[in-house]
């Protein structure tokens, strides 16, 4: 009967011993899932700050296109206008030089025709 005990002592000893190894193993597989687990974390938070940097460069290339963009169409605008300040500028001094060639013209025909009329008058008066 002591064979048994003995027998039955080392058999939960052995099953202990056997639980304990494969406690420790997943114990063991647990903390390599865990390190696995964090790594995979870390590159998935590293791929998100990427992402979101690669965003941000995409938006500042953007914008400096479109800020690029809207500087040189003012420029063309502004030329344009200038363009057209300039032909208006011109097309308005023709019209001054023209108007000012008409008064001048009716000024000397207003002349001539006070000379003549003073030349009558004296002719006139000579005769009295």
């Amino acid at each position: 009967m002591a064979k048994k005990g003995r027998t039955k002592g080392e058999k939960p000893e052995a099953l202990i011993s056997a639980l304990q190894a494969a406690n420790e193993d997943l114990r063991s597989k647990l903390t390599d899932i865990q390190i696995e687990l964090h790594q995979e974390k870390c590159k998935v938070s590293k791929l998100e700050r990427d992402k979101v940097q690669e965003v941000k460069r995409v938006r500042e290339q953007e914008q400096h296109r479109h800020t690029a963009m809207l500087t040189e169409q003012r420029a063309k605008w502004h030329e344009e206008k200038q363009k057209e300040l300039q032909a208006l500028r011109e097309n308005l001094t023709r019209q001054h030089e023209q108007e000012l060639a008409r008064h001048a013209k009716i000024k000397d025909q207003e002349n001539q025709r006070l000379k003549a009329a003073l030349n009558a008058m004296r002719d006139g008066s000579g005769e009295k």
